[in-house]
């Protein structure tokens, strides 16, 4: 299992499940210092994983984050095993009528009245954001839903849809 930027709930949460091996990868490592002893400093754009070397993915609400997400998506789809999965979680918009991202809107400020968080470059819509994981060549499943026991453990909001991506 491979989790980008892990969450401490959701860390403690998946180590109890004790996968076989358990791996985190974030572009700035320096910050998880609960993971430090499996963490390795990695751009979710261009891994330094092997072809298939993953049967899960976690990747909660990163995408926003990164410029190039469709780089981003493919470079999970490379490193997921053939019927491999991926829970791929991001903010998405039910009001908008498509994606909204301008690379031209630097600064927390900016970001923060534009995408509601001041390190987000986008907005994503329900839509576009499948369309968007089809292109990188997944399947989409958003009809798996945890318990509610399950959803508190990884401290998810009960509102959110979860996107399970499979190769």
């Amino acid at each position: 299992m491979l989790h980008f930027s892990p969450e401490r709930t959701l860390y403690t949460y998946l180590r109890n499940k004790r996968p076989k091996i358990y791996t985190f990868t974030d572009i700035d490592p320096s910050q998880y210092l609960f993971a430090k002893k499996h963490m390795q400093q990695g751009d979710i754009r261009a891994l330094h994983f092997a072809d298939h070397s993953f049967d899960l993915v976690v990747c909660n609400h990163v995408l926003e984050h990164v410029v190039e997400d469709e780089k981003a998506m493919q470079e999970i789809f490379r490193i997921l095993k053939p019927g491999g999965r991926a829970i791929l979680q991001v903010p998405v918009s039910y009001v908008l009528a498509k994606t909204k991202e301008d690379a031209s809107v630097v600064g927390p400020d900016n970001r923060e009245r534009e995408f509601g968080q001041d390190d987000h470059v986008r907005i994503y819509t329900h839509d576009d954001y499948i369309a968007r994981l089809k292109k990188a060549g997944f399947s989409v499943n958003e009809s798996f839903r945890p318990t509610p026991e399950e959803m508190e453990g990884m401290a998810m909001d009960p509102r959110e849809r979860l996107f399970v991506a499979t190769k």
